[in-house]
């Protein structure tokens, strides 16, 4: 019991604390349990017997198909379209002749070209027409002719001239025509 001192309150007892029991020390020899085998995958619900990754390989093969596919694609058709435009280009120059070539009694140089519009519409030409040294070495001058409002079947002549002066030989030869359709 506990003895009292003057001034204290002799019915107010203090609990007294229960002392707390050390742990035990622990054991690290023993071994954990050891771990359940993992359960195996099941294979894909739609059956696919092929190892993943498989499927990213086979969608590039498909797509690599198909862009060269395209390619190809686009190559005939740039072919048909250029061969279309070298068929007008043909048929725009056989609608123009060279009909001479000689010097202007000026002295100058200077030719005559025939335009015959063999197409189905009115039409406008543009003929660009090359003077070179006999050999075709050289360019000496270059003229273009025009020719508007040509009907089908309709049959013009244009020259050629130039200030150039004349050498002793020349020839002259058409290096592009352009034909455009008046009628839109």
């Amino acid at each position: 019991m506990a003895t009292h001192r003057p001034g204290d309150d002799p019915t107010l007892e203090l609990p007294v604390p229960t002392p707390v029991p050390t742990p035990a020390p622990v054991d690290d020899t023993v071994p954990y349990p050891p771990h359940p085998p993992a359960a195996p995958t099941p294979p894909p619900a739609w059956g696919d017997p092929r190892p993943r990754g498989q499927g990213c390989l086979v969608a590039l093969a498909v797509v690599a198909g198909l862009t060269v596919l395209l390619i190809l694609l686009a190559a005939a058709l740039l072919a048909r379209a250029s061969d279309s435009a070298d068929d007008e280009r043909r048929r725009e120059a056989a609608d123009v002749e060279l009909t001479d070539c000689v010097p202007t009694s000026a002295g100058h140089m200077a030719s005559t070209v025939r335009v015959a519009n063999h197409s189905s519409k009115r039409s406008n030409y543009v003929v660009d027409v090359v003077f070179e040294s006999a050999d075709g070495s050289r360019q000496l001058a270059a003229r273009s002719v025009f020719v508007n409002d040509l009907e089908p079947g309709q049959i013009t002549r244009r020259e050629a001239g130039t200030l150039t002066p004349a050498p002793t030989s020349f020839d002259c030869r058409v290096s592009q025509v352009q034909r455009f359709s008046d009628e839109g």
